[in-house]
């Protein structure tokens, strides 16, 4: 198993990204995304020339309580424009593409197990941007996505904890 873990950097007021964290501190490869749409999209297109199989992509929910992993992307883009960038006129990602695409990473037996909650939607912003131009480009290949909560709420080590029980699933599945 080779593993691309992700993470985001700084965007509004967050200046130490909880994501950009947790994503160097687990096993596998680490890229910290830049918190704009050509950025992200741009990294998107060079995962096919990439070696990793499995992709975790993280990204903060500052209003989170809890690690919640998403099981699904939607080809939608949200009116709010990523940090640093110009606005953009897409509303959605792919045109033609399906409207929601369920991640790969994880068959439903392996949830229970991870004690993370789940959510339906990562949102309209970038992380749901990511999560479905991923799994749009790379049906073959195990993704997913985690909204994690700050520091504040759940700290660092317990997340580490959490994010880890997630890649001993994945190394033995």
């Amino acid at each position: 198993m080779k593993l691309l873990v992700t993470g985001f950097g700084p965007f509004r007021n967050v200046t130490d990204n909880p994501s950009a964290k947790l994503a160097a501190a687990l096993p596998g490869t680490t890229e910290v995304l830049t918190v704009q749409y050509g950025k992200v999209e741009s990294f998107a297109k060079t995962v096919s020339a990439r070696e990793e199989d499995i992709v975790v992509c993280l990204g903060l929910n500052a209003r989170a309580e809890t690690l919640k992993f998403e099981l699904y992307a939607h080809n939608q883009i949200g009116a709010e424009k990523g940090h640093g960038s110009r606005a953009h006129r897409r509303t959605i990602i792919k045109s033609k593409g399906p409207k929601t695409l369920g991640q790969t990473l994880l068959t439903p037996d392996q949830l229970p197990n991870l004690h993370l909650g789940t959510s339906f939607t990562p949102g309209d912003y970038l992380c749901n941007f990511l999560l479905y131009s991923l799994l749009v480009r790379y049906p073959d290949r195990r993704i997913g996505f985690v909204h994690v909560p700050p520091f504040e709420t759940i700290p660092f080590d317990e997340q580490v904890e959490q994010l880890g029980i997630l890649i001993q699933t994945l190394e033995t599945s």
